[in-house]
């Protein structure tokens, strides 16, 4: 991808890389270049006009003509070959613990394979890809290579210690840290992946070049400023702080006793605290009223809240949400119940719902226990 940008684009990719490289020594006295994996994702974005997935809790980083790009920066250790880390699979311990070697290996390749997929069916993406920022002696080196799914079926344990499981599929070498529950991916630095290669200068007094500078004349540009809440995928067990996803409401509602249902029937619960704030009706607009929200795949979803004491955030007409959500995202079937088993997978529960001052709408789900994190303003 990188050698398809136009040139004046990955010069100023390079001038901002080099200018945040040269104030490493206000955190580091290593003569290999520090830059944040934040900055680099946003410069990355800036640069080359890719849509900033950050925020997202994904997979991937970046999107750009329907590519998924995953955005890494890392140290080079001197090896051709070094691993990074790609995933974090702790609320999924449970259902690998107790299994043999290449089972435990399987079965998180299954769950990184999960979480790919659900990159691509969220923002309708075409490929995936790797771009890595490799930090050496006074140089930056940019290496891209596929972001690709694990081919389960030829899976090869190469090496087992007694906290890691080295494995590959043909295709990349991976390393599984059992105490951390972190999967880690082999880079090749070698010139078969390097795009790019530039030396940057690391100033050696990076303080009094903070000190010549004055902003006070400089014009702050305005930012994109919104609000942001956070909404339950689930409900709790009665009397318990379990969660569950009911098997007859929720975005289960398509299973619902009483009149015939359309198999993508389905609404997002809002829980009584939400309600009881007040948000309906200041952040969310009064029961029955409609609004456009933005989908990650840029299509407008109409919403409205609904159902006696605002209990309900459905979709107009009502399918559209589950055929969306449990179809085209999640990939269930029409005929199966979807547990909180599914969302645990993915390491995902609650879904992010971004407010912006011109009353634009977008969604993204959003990580396990972001609700329980947020709900925490209204204890």
């Amino acid at each position: 991808m990188y050698k398809t940008f136009r040139t004046e684009d990955i010069q100023k990719y390079r001038k901002f890389l080099s200018n945040v490289a040269a104030l490493s020594k206000i955190f580091s006295a290593s003569d290999k270049p520090l830059i944040h994996y934040r900055a680099v994702e946003s410069i990355f974005c800036h640069c080359f006009q890719a849509e900033d997935l950050s925020r997202s809790d994904i997979a991937i980083d970046a999107l750009r003509d329907r590519t998924g790009i995953g955005i890494k920066t890392f140290v080079k250790r001197g090896s051709i070959k070094q691993y990074e880390k790609i995933a974090e699979f702790n609320s999924d311990r449970n259902s690998y613990n107790d299994l043999d070697t290449m089972e435990k290996i399987k079965r998180i390749s299954e769950l990184r394979n999960k979480r790919l997929e659900l990159a691509l069916n969220l923002y309708n993406i075409d490929e995936l890809i790797y771009h890595c920022i490799v930090r050496d002696s006074a140089n930056i080196i940019i290496i891209e290579s596929d972001m690709p799914t694990i081919d389960i079926e030829n899976i090869n344990i190469t090496a087992t210690r007694s906290n890691t499981i080295k494995f590959d599929d043909g295709i990349k070498e991976y390393s599984f840290n059992m105490s951390k529950s972190t999967l880690y991916c082999s880079f090749d630095t070698t010139d078969e992946n390097k795009v790019d290669h530039f030396g940057v200068t690391i100033l050696d007094n990076p303080m009094e070049f903070l000190d010549s500078l004055d902003f006070g004349n400089v014009t702050m540009l305005e930012s994109e400023e919104f609000e942001t809440i956070y909404l339950p995928l689930y409900t709790y067990e009665r009397n318990t702080n379990n969660k569950c996803i009911a098997e007859r409401s929720g975005l289960n509602q398509w299973n619902a006793n009483g009149r015939l249902r359309n198999e993508n029937e389905a609404y997002i619960p809002i829980p009584l605290k939400f309600r009881q704030s007040g948000l309906v009706g200041s952040f969310l607009p009064t029961r029955g009223i409609s609004f456009g929200a933005y989908l990650p795949n840029g299509e407008i979803m109409q919403m409205k809240v609904c159902q006696e004491g605002n209990k309900a955030l459905m979709s107009s007409p009502n399918k559209d949400l589950g055929k969306w959500l449990l179809r085209d995202v999640l990939n269930i079937s029409t005929d199966e119940l979807i547990t909180m088993a599914h969302l645990t997978e993915l390491g995902i529960d609650s879904i992010r719902i971004d407010k912006y001052p011109n009353g634009i709408f977008k969604i993204n789900f959003a990580t396990l226990d972001s609700y329980e994190l947020f709900k925490v303003f209204f204890d």
